[in-house]
Order: C-alpha cells, then sequence, then structure tokens
C-alpha cells in the first residue's frame, strides 16, 4: 500500500513537470501548483513516517513553495515574481 502512495505522489509530481515541459502548462498555473502541492506532501508524509530526513526536508520545501505559489494566485497576485 505504501508504494501505491508513493507513486501517486511521485506521479502528481511528475505531472506537472511533464505538462510544463512537453505542453506548456505555466509554472504558475493553478494546475501546475496543485500538482506539485498535493504530490509533494504525499511524498513528504511517506517521508516522515519512514524516517528518511533527506527526502522529507526536500518535499516539504517543495511543498510550501507550491502552496504559497497558489495562495498568491487565491490573492489576485500573480504565482510567480
Amino acid at each position: 500500500m505504501a508504494q501505491i502512495v508513493q507513486l501517486v505522489g511521485a506521479f502528481l509530481v511528475l505531472a506537472g513537470f511533464i505538462g510544463n515541459q512537453r505542453f506548456g502548462l505555466s509554472t504558475g498555473s493553478p494546475w501546475y501548483l496543485l500538482a506539485n502541492a498535493l504530490g509533494s506532501s504525499i511524498l513528504a508524509t511517506v517521508a516522515a513516517t519512514s524516517g528518511n530526513y533527506g527526502f522529507l526536508l526536500l518535499n516539504v520545501v517543495w511543498a510550501v513553495v507550491a502552496v504559497l505559489g497558489l495562495v498568491r494566485l487565491a490573492l489576485g497576485r500573480p504565482a510567480t515574481a
């Protein structure tokens, strides 16, 4: 079950990246930011439960940056400066 959760998290992060690289999805778009926020939050949770602190740090920072971008969008400002 943990493997499936990890794969879902990785798929979400990769979906945003592939959308950006192959289909022109802007890094400031809500879909890109949402995919990164959800995917990295899932991966951070998995890392926390397994004691993988380097992976935890990476994904917590990734999630926080994505969530801050979503907050900027919600406030009517561009996600990227």
